[in-house]
């Protein structure tokens, strides 16, 4: 999926309280305005658009996706029956309150540097209460499909602790594949690991 705003699209939608950096302030003080609702709503439409082809077997429709992309597959699993399966390369978007404590890199730093310029707790707060609505953690709960997870525990970008937050709050038949000299980079292991797990799932 080509995330809005991102590539060749333009985001026109009114999302106010972001910054040049990037996305993940944008529209950060409501649930309504911000940037990743719009964001999950296209995958589920993406996915409803796939399953209307004929060509396409809506009994074997997976999602895969890797950072910001694994983390549109787990969100768009929680949100919609049509994907069966669910494999995810250090998922994203997850533990936003020990995410911003615990990123070494961009993107996770964005939040702490639109803090360090509104130093204003009330505001703070409403963040940290408008991110909840988009945590894996928070909808890993929802996902019924089997999901595989990857993570690189030298990941600067998308600290290990937070995949393991929201994996741990998956309540399905899950895995997790950790590997202890990666960051977040291509785990050609999991490659391999990924396709025998969508193979099972998806060509019975």
């Amino acid at each position: 999926m080509l995330v809005r705003g991102q590539g060749g699209s333009e985001d026109q939608t009114v999302t106010p309280g972001g910054h040049a950096l990037g996305w993940m302030t944008k529209g950060i003080l409501s649930k309504e305005t911000y940037y990743y609702r719009g964001v999950y709503l296209d995958a589920v439409r993406a996915l409803e658009v796939i399953q209307s082809f004929p060509e396409v077997d809506k009994h074997r429709i997976g999602v895969i996706g890797g950072s910001q992309g694994g983390a549109l597959a787990v969100a768009a699993a929680a949100l919609s029956d049509i994907p069966k399966v669910v494999a995810a390369d250090y998922p994203y978007l997850s533990n936003f309150e020990r995410a911003v404590d615990a990123a070494l890199e961009q993107p996770y730093l964005e939040i702490n540097s639109y803090f360090r310029r509104n130093s204003d707790p009330e505001a703070e707060e409403k963040a940290f209460e408008t991110l909840s609505y988009f945590d894996l953690i928070n909808l890993a709960g929802w996902v019924k499909q089997p999901t595989l997870m990857a993570i690189g525990l030298i990941d600067k970008i998308t600290p290990p602790s937070t995949v393991f937050a929201a994996y741990n709050h998956l309540e399905t038949d899950k895995d997790l594949k950790v590997y202890r000299y990666f960051g977040h980079e291509f785990i050609p292991a999991f490659q391999t690991e990924k396709l025998s797990f969508l193979q099972k799932h998806l060509l019975k």
